[in-house]
């Protein structure tokens, strides 16, 4: 909204990782952070693996910690996602690409329940299964990402 803002990145290199701390400033009419702390995390010098714990700016409090490890093949990633403190997590993605198809599942491990999302990468048609979406039956989309029947 034409407000002026600033992020600030730092790492820190470790003997088997790097630390990382990323910080905003802005003022506007709805807020004004100072440096504020958005997240930390860690991630190995090759990329392959990392935790990243995502803050409240105003409570300082942590919303979120996103574990994530990016497989061999490189066509599978998985995360999982924890909330606030939480020792366990409450959700487990899981990204995988095999060309031309890219999928993502999503596990609420709290209520035992999963969304699937799959779509072509070349013609963009998909479709999703979720207990929360179209009473859990599978819903398509064309190359237009127009409602189809599957």
């Amino acid at each position: 909204n034409g407000n002026p803002y600033s992020v600030r990145l730092t790492g820190t290199l470790e003997p088997n990782w790097v630390g990382w701390n990323f910080y905003v400033s802005v003022t506007s009419t709805q807020t004004t952070w100072d440096d504020e702390l958005l997240f930390t995390g860690t991630t190995s010098y090759d990329g392959t693996e990392g935790i990243w714990n995502i803050f409240n700016p105003v409570t300082e409090s942590k919303l979120y910690a996103i574990e994530w490890q990016v497989l061999e093949d490189s066509t599978t990633i998985i995360m999982n996602i924890y909330t606030g403190n939480d020792e366990a997590a409450a959700f487990e993605m899981v990204y995988t690409y095999q060309t031309p198809n890219k999928t993502v599942v999503l596990k609420n491990l709290e209520d035992e329940t999963q969304t699937v999302i799959q779509w072509n990468a070349e013609t963009s048609a998909g479709f999703v299964v979720s207990p929360t979406y179209n009473s859990g039956e599978q819903a398509c989309w064309d190359e237009n990402f127009q409602n189809m029947s599957c």
